[in-house]
């Protein structure tokens, strides 16, 4: 009796979560964002909780929904703060394109949709979330682990540095409000700032940097000319349409805020760039170059003194030879004896 009516149960919650996934009609009508199901709590939590319910005596199958469950954001992942800012999902890192566009998901099913779209779309409203919950010193210090990240390295190996967060510093040239996607709204995301940025690569696109904090010495403007410092989750080269009329790839990165460099710290980078060496480099030339230099006395020396030594050898036989010769010559001019009487 017992395990029939656990069966019965069991059939009634997947009925009923089926109708909650189920459209009204025969007819499939288009979702207006993908996920949107799994964005929303109010009817997701009960759910999935249901489903763990069900599960009955197979505690590894209600783990694994719990998993799911986060990876889908629908249980709050960041009940602590932490000091470092969170890192996003995997799975979704690992599916998504470079040099592609935001994908589009109005008016198409859930099967018409390509994988990487989807994952973009997840990981783009994980990272606006995470933003909006982590503070930006977090952010900051998880930059300093990657400081040695240019924009070098986010163009030629993005998959390999997708999802970390690195420094952008430049030029904020434009800046606008947007509206947030749907799945980061369902977590309390309603807006976004986007800005371009010109940074200390020459000839190089701009960043295309995204935040949920507008600073209050910042204004959304068409036209600025800002020099900023922002910290933020790398997601990839998104291509999109330029106001010459022509496609164009930048970084897209997502981050808590933005920070206006002031006049002292932008002279002392501006003063770094400028310097060739670092006194320590500097100092090390110069102990190079005294030490060569003394080599090149000591040789010059040693050569010196051995010349001296060869000169005074030459000098020596020179005059052995002279003597010799003298001597020589004397005994052939002298007079012979005559010979003694017999």
């Amino acid at each position: 009796m017992m395990p029939m009516l656990r069966n019965t149960l069991r059939l009634a919650m997947a009925c009923w979560l089926t109708a909650l996934v189920s459209p009204a009609s025969a007819q499939p009508t288009p979702e207006p964002e993908i996920s949107e199901f799994w964005f929303a709590k109010d009817r997701t939590k009960a759910g999935v909780a249901a489903s763990i319910i069900g599960m009955g005596n197979q505690p590894w199958m209600a783990a694994a929904h719990r998993e799911v469950g986060k990876a889908y954001l629908i249980w709050d992942e960041l009940t602590t703060i932490s000091d470092v800012a969170p890192s996003l999902n995997e799975e979704w890192l690992g599916l998504i394109k470079d040099n592609t566009a935001m994908p589009r998901l109005v008016g198409k099913l859930p099967n018409e949709i390509p994988k990487d779209d989807r994952a973009t779309y997840n990981l783009y409203g994980q990272a606006l979330v995470y933003a909006s919950q982590t503070p930006a010193e977090a952010f900051v210090k998880s930059a300093e682990e990657n400081k040695y990240i240019f924009f070098s390295h986010l163009w030629n190996a993005p998959q390999k540095h997708r999802g970390k967060v690195v420094t952008v510093r430049g030029q904020l040239v434009k800046l606008e409000k947007l509206d947030a996607t749907l799945n980061a709204k369902k977590e309390g995301v309603l807006h976004l700032y986007e800005g371009w940025v010109f940074g200390q690569t020459k000839g190089a696109t701009p960043y295309c940097i995204q935040f949920v904090t507008l600073p209050k010495n910042l204004k959304p403007a068409e036209q600025m000319r800002e020099e900023v410092v922002f910290h933020g989750y790398f997601i990839k080269k998104v291509k999109y349409r330029g106001g010459d009329g022509k496609d164009h790839v930048s970084p897209l990165l997502i981050g808590a805020t933005v920070r206006t460099m002031e006049a002292k710290e932008l002279a002392d980078e501006e003063a770094a760039a400028t310097t060739p060496f670092s006194i320590t480099s500097l100092l090390i030339a110069a102990c190079l170059v005294g030490a060569v230099t003394v080599v090149m006395l000591a040789i010059n020396r040693w050569f010196r003194r051995t010349d001296d030594r060869t000169r005074a050898k030459l000098v020596d036989i020179q005059a052995q030879s002279t003597i010799e010769a003298m001597e020589a010559a004397e005994r052939a001019v002298r007079s012979p004896t005559p010979p003694g009487n017999v």
